[in-house]
């Protein structure tokens, strides 16, 4: 991973299909996308704008963070490369990409990342919408990441979360010769290995909420037990900190 010193600054690409530019009814090039109608309002004529949405569009946007001078340079972009990903996959209107990413910026530039999360689920809470379409303000109240990827462990956590599917593959073959009444043990290291796996996933990208991790796994983990879920959890936590103190056992980070 480079080092700070490496790198100038940072710039996040999307591209959008012309096919979905169409459907949308924009234009995207430079660092935004812009609606059909604002075009033409600048004097742009049809056959203009269905040339221009016949090709693959792009925006660029150059990000504020200087990683040079903010020693939570990769921190914050995580956090904002998740948000905007957020933005778009829940609906957020892509002609409102940059006014979103601003927003942030301007939040994170006061708070750190976890606090700019509770800050706008607070919003939510009361009604306020500091971005239409914002991904972080349509959750329900209460639901703020309860865990935030440190972009310094992601290499790290990348290679654990390998680990965890060779192991995974590991026990899955064991259990395979054994009998039902007889793998209990076998059965509860799947469990947990599955468990650590989806924290892990869930984490690279971005954040997790624990509650909604948990919900979802109680419908894909055959006998899922919140109990033994918390070992994982916390587990995974400390990895994400790179605390190891109170882990005890396992292979740890490499």
């Amino acid at each position: 991973m480079k080092g700070p010193e490496d790198v100038g600054e940072y710039n996040m690409y999307i591209k959008v299909p012309g096919e979905l530019q169409k459907k949308l009814g924009v234009v995207c090039m430079y660092d935004s996308c812009y609606t059909v109608e604002n075009r033409l309002e600048r004097d742009h004529d049809q056959e203009e704008i269905d040339r221009d949405q016949s090709s693959m569009g792009w925006i660029v946007m150059r990000l504020a963070v200087d990683p040079k001078e903010d020693d939570q340079a990769r921190i914050k972009v995580q956090f904002i490369h998740t948000q905007t990903v957020r933005f778009i996959e829940r609906g957020g209107r892509l002609d409102r990409v940059s006014e979103f990413v601003g927003r942030l910026e301007e939040l994170l530039e006061k708070s750190p990342p976890e606090e700019v999360s509770r800050q706008l689920n607070l919003e939510s809470g009361k009604g306020a919408t500091p971005v239409s379409g914002s991904p972080v303000v349509e959750r329900e109240p209460g639901q703020t990441a309860d865990m935030i990827l440190n972009a310094e462990m992601e290499e790290a956590l990348r290679a654990k979360l390998r680990e965890y599917k060779a192991r995974l593959t590991r026990e899955e073959d064991t259990a395979r010769y054994q009998a039902p009444e007889v793998r209990g043990e076998v059965d509860f290291d799947i469990r947990d290995t599955k468990s650590k796996i989806a924290v892990v996933e869930a984490l690279l990208r971005g954040e997790v909420n624990r509650d909604e991790l948990v919900q979802r796994l109680k419908k894909e983990i055959k006998g899922f037990n919140e109990k033994e879920f918390k070992n994982a959890w916390g587990v995974i936590g400390a990895y994400n900190k790179n605390d190891l103190s109170k882990v005890r056992g396992g292979s740890g980070l490499k």
